[in-house]
């Protein structure tokens, strides 16, 4: 009962009066040298689960970092059907500082944001055939309330399900985004930090994943 009262409590306090609490010197216990935090990911790469972590006050606290999600606006929409990973990129502005920012992108426009001085980058690398296979399953259990769509006979299709699914993910840009940070060369000095999810690649390694990128 009393932590319902302070749950419902807590909707009526204005957000910036919430962000400028967990940023003042009274909650934070270490603040981070790096102005921004980008985290670069494409879909079905646990970025949500990710974003969860990188949102949790604990994080806040000792970085003195907000979060934000800005992924909503990559993808297509009604009025904006072309949009995809490596088409005409929606950040031209600087994201606010003081941030860690969790946005789908390709590596070329992740290069187009302006960025401060002192900034960190991490990209979330997945096996393209395990993002396959997981954004297939996931877009069946959506389509099954649409059970009489085109969309959902394609899916289910024993055979052709998947090619379905491969191409809609091709359409996206996912596979030229993957690529795209796999070629970043060794030398680059953004160097981005990757992060592996799923088998086969290190928890996390420096450089350019192996051994993913013919498999795009």
């Amino acid at each position: 009962m009393k932590n319902d009262l302070i749950s419902s409590l807590k909707c009526f306090i204005p957000v910036t009066i919430k962000n400028s609490f967990k940023t003042s010197p009274f909650f934070v216990r270490y603040r981070s040298s790096s102005t921004n935090v980008y985290h670069c990911s494409v879909y079905r790469t646990g970025s949500q689960w990710i974003r969860r972590i990188l949102s949790d006050l604990r994080v806040c606290r000792y970085c003195g970092l907000l979060h934000e999600l800005h992924v909503q606006r990559i993808f297509g929409t009604a009025e904006r059907p072309d949009r995809t990973l490596t088409g005409e990129f929606p950040y031209a502005e600087p994201f606010p500082e003081r941030r860690i920012v969790t946005f789908y992108a390709s590596y070329e426009n992740y290069l187009r944001i302006p960025k401060p001085e002192n900034y960190k980058t991490f990209f979330v690398f997945r096996d393209p055939r395990d993002v396959v296979v997981s954004h297939y399953f996931a877009s069946r259990r959506d389509a099954q309330r649409l059970k009489s769509s085109d969309h959902y006979r394609k899916l289910a299709h024993p055979d052709l399900g998947i090619p379905f699914m491969i191409d809609n993910l091709e359409r996206m840009g996912l596979f030229s985004s993957l690529r795209s940070w796999v070629s970043v060369p060794e030398d680059d000095p953004v160097s981005p930090q990757y992060v592996g999810v799923g088998a086969g690649l290190a928890p996390a390694q420096k450089g350019r994943p192996q051994g993913f990128a013919p498999t795009c």
